[in-house]
């Protein structure tokens, strides 16, 4: 390849040579001493031509190919700096005072008004400069000609127009930091081609051809060694250079392959899946030597709890040529298990045809754990606050005092705060793995945002804070948006508000409806941020300082998932606070507005409708006692009547669909969970068999969808909210008329 170039060039620079031969046997033929006024102007017009031809040859097939090295340069100083060669130009001008020289008085030149700096001093005279403005100043491109004496010499000038016929020679021109002249256009006039030939040389030209073709092979030669010796030098050290770096390509290389094996979990196998490749951090997780997994199938780790059917649509996947990408658990040699986000993909050989399938793993067991803990966590907080929560309206009902009404109300704002907490770590748990989504869905904006506002009726009234309130009449309508996420983002701004607003402070919420956003405002006039404090608080887990925390209480979450919450809806969250004098939050999240009606394209129950009495017989799978009480409550105040089953095994052996028209299933239960008692009641009643609903604290996302792949006829997450209680049964059972 490198050889390549040299031969090029050295091929290139031979044309150059019997370029210029051919010029100078032009011109000796075209003399005639019978005219030689006119030969000699169209010797001097041809020789221009065979200039201007030889820098074109010179600028297309050297200069392009030195230019491309980094260590050789193309410059008007080529004299003065090593490894350059001369611009086309200044070869040129060179090329032409070397043979001036030599040409018994003839002379050469090309010269503009515009010189680069080497040529900054030179003076034209009065024939050059009204030659240059001539040409600017006129289309015509025949000679100008002027026959004088110089020097008690009878001299013929002949001037033609040297223009900018290139565009890499307008570029260059252009881009050179030493230009004269940055604004060059095609057919511009660069300058002047100026042949100035004594009259009288006319007769001895032949002794003059001789003598230019001697000094042009002699220069020729010259610039033919020069370029060979400076071409070999720098690609010697581009191939010394090039041994070094790839050694250390070679080192790099070995590095990352051994980094490659022993971090990344790795393997290959054929077309049937037998492995022929187990990278060391596979055989570290696995506990299994490369031995061991070499020649296997890779169901040599599957675990059991794997369903069959991920497997089989893994396989479908590869098989077409696709990319295949899950989670899977997979079980370690001494029988315990980790969990692995996989992608497979299939090797081709150079007929296209599949060879193989490479594996990439990641490590996801620690995040799984930590899903099943915060599963758990949730599970066995809902529970309790599922009881209180619901014996809170339950009493709500019955009470008519309003002391111990409002005392019920501080309970049930108690035991939504707690809730509100449990979602915030659940909600930032699925924010960090990727896991949360936004729903979007229509509503009546206005109805959802003054339900709101109405939940702070139980917080205010132990405070002494002035609570006011805006909604836009631009918002009576339905709109698209996630609104339970808007209602989060409420909540938790005037919750805040309110934790860090004195006494008799005020605080305010607008919503407004401006250029198809929401735009929600809450201020107070509490005790403020200063600029350090502002750039902390979006953070989780983190609070002004230590004391805000023991005096105003709190995790620090709300305000980092209200952020999150908001840049996942495409808005945005602004903040102008002052220490001492209040804050002011302001949150844009675009919405669509799809009409002006105020009814939703989902059906809505109206509260009187909740009231209507159900019919019907329901059998409920439930260990905890105090939940067993409250549903049977729930159940009772809509009309519908109820047995217990303390687990799925006595669900299984009590349920009869001759007995309850549905079944309420827990899902944690001693003895037989509440899946597989539903498998076993639909597999012994098949069609007959009734409605089987899952009632669970089992709230973490994928969690509703999996109930219902696993066969469920619908899903009630706990706590229970009464009034989508009663919607689901409704769907299954019969008013009371």
């Amino acid at each position: 390849m490198k050889y390549s170039v040299i031969l090029k060039i050295f091929i290139s620079i031979i044309f150059l040579v019997i370029a210029e031969i051919i010029v100078v046997s032009k011109i000796s033929s075209n003399i005639n001493e019978s005219n030689l006024h006119t030969q000699t102007i169209n010797n001097a017009v041809q020789t221009i031509k065979q200039y201007k031809e030889i820098r074109s040859y010179y600028n297309d097939t050297i200069v392009s190919k030195v230019a491309q090295n980094p260590s050789m340069a193309v410059d008007s100083e080529h004299k003065n700096i090593p490894g350059t060669i001369p611009l086309p130009a200044t070869m040129i001008h060179d090329l032409s005072e070397i043979l001036d020289k030599k040409l018994n008085g003839m002379q050469i030149k090309i010269y503009s008004d515009y010189p680069f700096k080497n040529r900054a001093g030179r003076k034209l005279d009065d024939f050059e400069k009204s030659s240059i403005q001539y040409f600017r100043n006129n289309k015509s491109r025949e000679p100008i000609v002027s026959q004088e004496t110089k020097n008690g010499v009878e001299v013929m000038r002949v001037a033609i127009a040297d223009e900018m016929t290139d565009m890499t020679c307008v570029n260059c021109h252009n881009s050179r930091l030493d230009t004269p002249k940055n604004d060059w256009k095609l057919g511009d006039v660069r300058g002047i081609l100026e042949v100035t030939i004594p009259i009288g040389v006319q007769i001895k030209n032949s002794e003059t051809v001789t003598k230019y073709i001697t000094i042009t092979v002699i220069i020729s030669s010259l610039i033919l060694l020069v370029m060979i010796y400076l071409i070999i030098s720098y690609f010697s050290k581009i191939e010394r250079e090039d041994k070094a770096k790839l050694l250390q390509k070679q080192v790099k290389l070995n590095k990352a392959i051994t980094s490659f094996d022993e971090n990344v979990i790795a393997s290959n196998a054929d077309i049937k899946g037998f492995i022929t490749y187990a990278s060391k951090a596979l055989c570290d997780i696995s506990g299994y030597t490369k031995e061991e997994l070499l020649g296997k199938q890779h169901k040599i780790l599957r675990h059991p709890d794997m369903p069959k059917e991920i497997y089989q649509e893994l396989w479908t996947e590869i098989k077409k040529g696709n990319t295949w990408n899950g989670e899977i658990k997979n079980q370690k040699k001494n029988g315990n298990y980790y969990w692995v986000r996989t992608t497979v993909m299939p090797e081709y050989d150079d007929h296209n045809e599949i060879v193989g399938y490479s594996s990439i793993r990641h490590d996801i067991t620690a995040q799984k754990v930590k899903e099943q803990f915060f599963s758990n966590m949730s599970h066995e907080l809902r529970t309790p606050l599922n009881a209180i929560i619901g014996f809170v309206g339950i009493l709500d009902k019955q009470i008519d005092d309003k002391k111990h009404k409002d005392y019920l109300k501080y309970i049930g704002s108690s035991s939504q705060q707690l809730l509100s907490l449990i979602n915030d770590i659940l909600d930032l748990s699925k924010i960090n793995s990727g896991d949360f989504t936004i729903d979007r869905f229509e509503s009546n904006a206005y109805d959802e945002i003054t339900n709101d506002i109405n939940r702070f009726d139980g917080i205010l009234a132990s405070s002494y804070i002035l609570f006011s309130f805006n909604i836009d009449k631009h918002l009576h309508g339905i709109f698209v948006a996630d609104w339970l996420r808007v209602s989060q983002i409420i909540l938790n701004l005037v919750s805040n508000a309110i934790k860090f607003t004195p006494n008799n402070g005020m605080i305010s919420l607008n919503v407004d409806y401006i250029e198809e956003s929401l735009v929600i405002i809450v201020t107070d006039t509490g005790i403020g941020m200063s600029p350090e404090v502002q750039d902390k608080i979006f953070k989780p887990f983190v609070q002004a300082d230590g004391s805000t925390t023991r005096k105003y209480g709190g995790t620090g979450l709300g305000l980092s998932i209200t952020q999150n919450l908001i840049e996942m809806m495409d808005g945005k969250l602004e903040v102008q606070s002052k220490e001492g004098e209040g804050s002011v939050f302001t949150v844009t999240i675009p919405v669509e507005k799809v009409s002006s009606d105020i009814v939703p394209s989902e059906e809505i129950i109206p509260d009187e409708i909740i009231n209507t009495p159900l019919s019907g017989r329901v059998l409920v799978a439930e260990d905890n006692k105090t939940n067993q009480l409250l549903i049977k409550l729930l159940l009772e105040d809509m009309g519908v009547e109820c047995d217990i089953a303390e687990d799925g095994e006595k669900a299984l052996k009590m349920y009869s669909p001759a007995v309850y028209e549905l079944v309420l299933m827990d899902e944690n239960m001693p003895n037989m969970n509440g899946i597989t008692s539903m498998h076993k009641i639909k597999e012994k009643y098949k069609e007959s068999c009734g409605p089987i609903i899952a009632l669970t604290a089992n709230v973490m996302k994928g969690d509703k969808e999996h109930f219902l792949e696993e066969g469920m006829d619908d899903y009630i997450p706990k706590p229970i909210d009464e009034a989508e209680l009663y919607r689901v049964l409704a769907k299954y059972l019969k008013k009371r008329s």
